[in-house]
């Protein structure tokens, strides 16, 4: 279980902040935004972004590798990544 808390500690404070980073990049690019609106979308969402995987990504991999059968794990992070990408989207957008 050790292991498990360690690559998860990693996952969300190397990973996740890239992913954000990147999730604003990337949208904000297809948006046709400018180079400056994306880095106050760095600035000023990427903090609340953030807030919401850290409230909902460590807690579904901890149940996801705990209690969801071998089988049904990539159905599972599929539903929750449904929703938090909505969640995302909603705080980027606001």
């Amino acid at each position: 279980m050790a292991i498990f808390t360690i690559l998860v500690a990693i996952d969300q404070t190397i990973f996740a902040p890239f992913a954000t980073t990147f999730f604003i990049v990337g949208l904000g690019s297809l948006e046709g935004k400018s180079p400056e609106h994306i880095r106050r979308s760095i600035v000023t969402q990427g903090p609340k972004m953030l807030l919401a995987n850290y409230s909902v990504w460590p807690a579904a991999i901890f149940i996801n590798f705990r209690f969801v059968p071998l089988e049904k794990r990539v159905l599972f992070s599929n539903t929750i990544a449904l929703g938090y990408n909505g969640i995302v989207s909603y705080l980027y957008h606001k």
